[in-house]
């Protein structure tokens, strides 16, 4: 197994993304399940995605001259 495949499957076993059985030594995904935001946060996401609908229109650069982004 390459190095590169190797640490990227310790450190899906490591974070609960990846599960190893052993006897057959097969490599299964566990079901992630997303964190359930608070109530508070929901408007907050719903405005971000609106705002990131917006930007998706507009070429990076413009997009991130109008949030000022600097490199």
């Amino acid at each position: 197994m390459r190095l590169l495949t190797l640490e990227s499957v310790a450190a899906g076993i490591a974070s609960s993304l990846l599960h190893v059985d052993y006897e057959t030594a097969a490599v299964r995904s566990n079901d992630a399940k997303p964190p359930l935001s608070p109530e508070r946060v929901k408007y907050h996401v719903t405005n971000a995605e609106k705002l990131g609908r917006w930007f998706a229109r507009l070429p990076i650069g413009q997009a991130f001259a109008l949030l000022q982004v600097v490199p």
